[in-house]
C-alpha cells in the first residue's frame, strides 16, 4: 500500500498518533522529524518504514526536493505549525511532487496562522474572542487578569502563554520576553472544546465528526485528560460557523478549531490549528480515522465508509497527566481512578508498545 510522509516532532504524541492511525490501516509511513534526534521516541513505532531527522525545519524543502519518490505524488501530513508554514512558503517548489496541507496561495499560511488574523476571521463568522491588546502599543489599556500570547505559534513557545493578574506581573514578563506578544482578556472557562476535523478541496468539503472536551490539562496547553464523542447540539451553530471560517481560508488538510464556554454560556474563540492536532488520536480510537480520510481523498478514493458517528471515549496523555500528581494539583487516588476508567492512552498502545517504553528509557538516561 502507498507510503505517506508524516512530518513533526519525534518527541510528541501528536506525530505518534498519526503514524499509528495510518499504520493500523495498512499504509506505510516515512517519518521526518527535525531537531534533537536523541530525544526521539516516536521513530520506534512498528509502523515506521523509513526515518529521517533534519537539523532544523529550514532543511525540509531541500530534503523533499532531493528525496526519491516511488509514486507520482507523495502525500504529506503535517504535525507541527512550523511544518505547515514551511510547506506553504515553498509551495511552488514542492507541489509537482507532493500533496500537502495548506492553501492555494503561496506564503498565505503565515498570515492565516497569526492569531490576530484568526480572531478577526472568526469574529466575521460569528465566533468572537476575548478582547485583545497589541503590545507594546496598547500596554496602558490592558485590564487584568489577562493572558499573553504569541502572534504565530511556530515563532514562539508555550512559555509565551502566561496569565498576568497585575500590571507588575505583565511588565516583568515582557521585560524578559523577546517574542512578538499580544495580551488578551482572561475568561474563566466552564469547559474547553475542540472540533477536530479534516478539510478537503480548499474547504468545500469539511468533516467534523465529533468534539473533545478537556477534563483537565497542564497550564499553557489543552493536551490533557479528555472526553471525545458526538457533538453536543449546543455547539451546532458554532460548528457551522467554524466550517465557514475554514472555507474562507480555502484550507485543505487536518485541523482543529478550539473554543471555550464561560459560566454565562457564552462561546469564545481560542484558535485554529492548521495541522494534525495533538489530541487527534482520540478521533481515530472513537471510530473515525481522519488521517486515512485525508489520504484517501488525496488519492481520489472513496472515503465515505470511514465516516460514522463517533463512540464516546475517555483518553489520557498519561505522561503529561501524571505530572499533575507530582505537582500536587490532583491526589494520586484520583489519578488512579481516572486511569482505570480511561479507554485509550496517548502514548501506550498494546499494538505498538515500543514508543511507550522508549519514552521512559529516554527520561531515565
Amino acid at each position: 500500500m502507498k507510503s505517506v510522509i508524516v512530518i513533526g516532532s519525534g518527541n510528541h504524541h501528536n506525530t505518534l498518533g498519526v503514524i499509528r492511525a495510518l499504520g493500523e490501516y495498512g499504509y506505510g509511513v516515512d517519518l521526518i522529524t527535525y531537531g534533537d534526534k536523541r530525544k526521539n521516541y516516536v521513530a520506534y513505532s512498528r509502523y515506521v518504514n523509513a526515518y529521517h531527522n533534519l537539523k532544523n525545519i529550514d532543511d525540509l524543502c531541500t530534503f523533499l526536493q532531493t528525496r526519491h519518490n516511488a509514486f507520482d505524488k507523495t502525500i504529506i501530513i503535517s504535525c507541527a505549525d512550523a511544518v505547515t508554514e514551511h510547506l506553504n512558503l515553498n509551495k511552488s517548489k514542492l507541489e509537482s511532487r507532493y500533496i500537502f496541507p495548506g492553501v492555494p496561495e503561496e506564503g498565505k499560511m503565515v498570515e492565516l496562522m497569526d492569531k490576530t488574523t484568526m480572531i478577526q476571521m472568526a469574529a466575521a463568522r460569528g465566533v468572537k474572542s476575548p478582547q485583545v491588546w497589541m503590545l507594546p502599543e496598547e500596554r496602558e489599556k490592558v485590564t487584568f487578569p489577562c493572558m499573553t500570547k504569541v502572534h504565530i505559534s511556530s515563532h514562539g513557545a508555550k512559555t509565551d502563554i502566561v496569565i498576568c493578574h497585575t500590571e507588575n506581573q505583565l511588565n516583568e514578563f515582557l521585560r524578559d520576553n523577546t517574542d512578538d506578544i499580544f495580551a488578551q482578556a482572561y475568561i474563566k472557562k466552564k469547559e474547553e472544546i475542540q472540533f477536530i476535523g479534516c478539510s478537503l478541496d480548499d474547504g468545500n468539503k469539511i468533516i467534523i465528526p465529533g468534539m473533545s472536551k478537556v477534563l483537565r490539562s497542564q497550564p499553557n496547553t489543552n493536551t490533557g485528560f479528555l472526553e471525545y464523542g458526538p457533538i453536543d447540539p449546543f455547539y451546532n451553530e458554532t460548528v457551522e460557523n467554524a466550517k465557514k471560517y475554514i472555507r474562507d481560508c480555502q484550507y485543505s488538510g487536518l485541523f482543529s478549531f478550539e473554543i471555550m464556554r464561560d459560566w454565562d454560556d457564552k462561546i469564545w474563540f481560542l484558535e485554529i490549528n492548521f495541522r494534525n492536532d495533538g489530541n487527534a488520536w482520540c478521533t481515530t480510537k472513537a471510530g473515525i480515522n481522519l488521517p486515512v480520510i485525508w489520504v484517501k481523498a488525496c488519492l481520489g478514493e472513496d472515503y465515505s465508509s470511514e465516516i460514522c458517528s463517533p463512540r464516546k471515549i475517555l483518553m489520557m496523555p498519561e505522561f503529561q497527566d501524571i505530572k499533575l500528581v507530582f505537582q500536587r494539583k490532583i491526589p494520586i487516588w484520583q489519578w488512579i481512578k481516572d486511569w482505570k476508567r480511561t479507554d485509550y492512552f496517548m502514548e501506550y498502545d498494546k499494538k505498538d508498545t515500543r514508543p511507550f517504553w522508549q519514552y521512559i528509557i529516554n527520561k531515565l538516561r
